[in-house]
């Protein structure tokens, strides 16, 4: 009987995703091999007509909202352009969950060199989305 009781609470903990398994998947998308597939899956993390998004990277920001969303997947697609086949390599990853508030801060290396990364995400309904990237 009690082997049955610990199969089954395996069973459950293997079955439930927690929100650090899921932000895990973002991770993913955001390191590796920068492509147009990567970019897709990169912004369909986002929705800034629902979660105002603010991107800080070279001393610049940049703020994509309602009135603007739009122009998001094109400044993705040219800030990237230069970028397109490089390969991030992951050196580390920590992922932090506060209720409906996380942060992902990834530190990459590439042949350019070492960059790290903090990504605020904002959970709507089942979704979690990217209301800010601060490039360091």
């Amino acid at each position: 009987m009690a082997a049955v009781a610990i199969g089954a609470v395996l069973t459950v903990d293997w079955l439930i995703v927690t929100e650090e398994e899921r932000l895990e998947g973002f991770v993913d998308t955001v390191t590796g091999r920068i492509d147009n597939e990567r970019i897709d899956r990169a912004l369909s993390w986002t929705d800034p007509k629902l979660q105002p998004m603010e991107l800080t990277f070279r001393g610049q920001s940049l703020r994509f909202d309602a009135d603007n969303a739009a122009e998001l997947p094109s400044k993705a697609y040219s800030h990237l352009a230069s970028y397109q086949g490089e390969k991030l390599t992951l050196l580390s990853k920590s992922i932090e969950v506060k209720g409906a508030r996380a942060t992902v801060l990834v530190d990459t290396l590439s042949r350019r060199g070492r960059t790290t990364v903090e990504y605020e995400l904002r959970k709507s309904g089942d979704r979690w989305l990217v209301s800010g990237v601060f490039v360091r």
